[in-house]
């Protein structure tokens, strides 16, 4: 079994400063609502959890390679940085005497978004996610884009690992449906080398990050900087589909406007044509308003009475349950 658990050791890493840098401009806080006269918008710290997906199913896709924790906090960084967040991570601060010290993306030190990566890449680990970084919360509060910190020395004889104390990072896809993670090849060190990103949706998983006993405070966990900031929209979108069974909306009109809100008067952000697709989201309560979310990974909204929804395919790969054998069905078809 390849090796799952985070790099325990402290790679150093020197980041010049800089009087006036930082890693990307911070033009919002997660508490702001995402689109301003949008009802169906939340917080860009509930926002977060949507997008999230769509971020690690375009990472997923792409064969990128992470280990555990760094894909987490890579997640969550690439949607800061898109939006204008302030990203701050708790770790031993090596321009600080080692002390634990909270250090923001806006921190002078960061003359780039590159930078910041170097940095967390470099100094944080799965402990650190687990025991400075994030909060517990309730399973049933987890949403996508929170994470479930393992720690399988918790499990004394039964540590897969006899005589260290590994930890993993598991990523909430979906609630009880899709799970994704990063893993290393082969044994701790120096210089470990980082498998592509796996997604899962084997019962197997699903369930070890719900009752196994080497799940981190036995909750899942959220990010320290979301806390007070995940706040729902006053108009939830209905008919949101599955990660696992997304759908497309397929223009029908000659030219349909793309608007930032779902209201006649909303900005008309661009135009569609006949035949076009785009990822559907979810719609209005009044169904009027279909929301999409475009190729550049923005939200935008389109007529409902000028697409058509249709089954779409997962745009990554996963691994699932083994099909089951045909002609055994349990106990209802030799079982005893």
């Amino acid at each position: 079994m390849p090796f799952r658990g985070a790099v325990t050791l402290l790679f150093v890493f020197v980041i010049q400063s800089s009087a006036f840098a930082a890693a990307w401009p911070v033009t919002h806080k997660w508490s702001d609502t995402a689109r301003p006269g949008d009802p169906t918008s939340g917080s860009f710290g509930w926002e977060y959890g949507r997008e999230a997906v769509a971020i690690a199913s375009s990472m997923t896709a792409a064969g990128e390679r992470w280990d555990c924790s760094k894909f987490a906090m890579s997640v969550v960084v690439r949607y800061a940085q898109k939006h204008g967040l302030e990203v701050v991570f708790t770790c031993p601060d090596p321009d600080n005497h080692w002390a634990v010290t909270s250090v923001s993306s806006n921190d002078p030190r960061f003359n780039s978004f590159e930078d910041f990566v170097k940095f967390y890449s470099s100094w944080i680990n799965a402990e650190m996610v687990a025991t400075l970084n994030t909060y517990p919360i309730t399973y049933d509060d987890w949403r996508s884009g929170d994470v479930v910190m393992m720690r399988w020395n918790q499990l004394g004889d039964a540590n897969p690992f006899p005589g260290r104390d590994v930890w993993h990072t598991y990523f909430l896809g979906e609630t009880d449906k899709l799970i994704f993670y990063g893993n290393i090849d082969g044994e701790e060190g120096p210089h470990p080398t980082p498998l592509p990103i796996t997604a899962t949706a084997q019962s197997s998983t699903l369930q070890e990050v719900r009752t196994s006993a080497a799940v981190y405070g036995a909750s899942p966990r959220r990010w320290n900087f979301l806390q007070g900031a995940v706040i729902p929209p006053a108009t939830p979108i209905e008919n949101a589909p599955s990660v696992l069974a997304p759908k497309d909306a397929t223009v029908t009109a000659d030219k349909l406007n793309i608007r930032a809100t779902p209201s006649t008067h909303g900005q008309v952000l661009g135009q569609l044509s006949s035949g076009d697709v785009v990822s559907f989201e979810g719609n209005t309560p009044d169904g009027q308003w279909d929301r999409v979310r475009l190729k550049s990974g923005d939200v935008a909204y389109v007529s409902a009475s000028f697409v058509q929804l249709g089954d779409a395919k997962v745009g990554f790969s996963y691994e699932s349950d083994p099909a089951p054998t045909p002609g055994f069905d349990g106990a209802m078809n030799g079982g005893n």
